[in-house]
């Protein structure tokens, strides 16, 4: 998600979570791809997203039915990939 840190404290970013919340939580550090536990391990852009076997981080591409505030959210565009659904959640990731 392009997630940005406005609204949040220095060093904190804004994550989705479930259907339509967010929050502003220490930004993580895994990079793309990066096997993940909660959504604050990946860096700004990214969700925590079960894959199947494990959660990996994935790029956030469309938050249109998300309601996040203004300025949250930025979503990214797939270099690989398509964007589709990320089950449980209000926002489509690339996979």
């Amino acid at each position: 998600m392009g997630y940005f840190d406005k609204g949040c404290p220095d060093g904190a970013s804004c994550y989705a979570y479930g259907s339509g919340t967010y929050n502003c939580i220490t930004t993580g550090t895994r990079q793309p791809g990066q096997p993940c536990g909660t959504a604050g391990d990946c860096i700004r852009g990214y969700a925590c997203i079960d894959v199947g076997v494990e959660y990996r981080c994935l790029l956030v591409c469309d938050d249109t039915n998300y309601n996040l505030p203004e300025g949250c959210a930025s979503p990214g565009t797939c270099e690989a990939g398509t964007c589709q659904p990320a089950a449980g959640y209000g926002f489509k990731v690339c996979r």
